[in-house]
């Protein structure tokens, strides 16, 4: 009973990283369409060190998109997707504290999911569903 348990538990952690690589994945693609498209919310008087909005923005893009994909090899079970979620939210957690500067709470949060995913995918995600007798 413990066992079963303990399998369900570790079954919700990755779920929950894998809802959050989807929200993180889709929140990527609308940033890096924003920054591609020049909108607005980038001027805001910041500076940054980033001279091509659009190369940053297609970067994001791509980023997103792969976060998408990890997220559903994540809901299908596939082992790839867990070591590749791990490696990319490790990425991204250092990738968002360069907008530290323009949007210190965003990058904050985000930052803070990361490091949930990883350690939901790390500490629970390798656990197999136990087969009855």
């Amino acid at each position: 009973m413990a066992n079963e348990m303990e399998t369900e538990r570790g079954e919700g952690w990755v779920l929950f990283a894998g809802v959050m690589f989807g929200v993180v994945g889709v929140l990527n693609v609308l940033w890096g369409l924003s920054a591609i498209a020049n909108s607005h919310i980038f001027i805001n008087g910041n500076h940054f060190d980033i001279d091509h909005r659009q190369a940053w923005g297609w970067t994001v893009l791509i980023l997103g998109a792969l976060e998408l994909l990890i997220a559903y090899g994540i809901w299908t079970r596939q082992q790839w997707a867990r070591w590749t979620g791990v490696v990319i939210a490790g990425i991204h957690a250092i990738v968002v504290l360069a907008d530290m500067q323009a949007y210190p709470w965003w990058s904050l949060a985000l930052f803070s999911v990361d490091v949930l995913i990883i350690y939901g995918l790390v500490a629970r995600g390798g656990r197999s569903p136990t087969t009855a007798t």
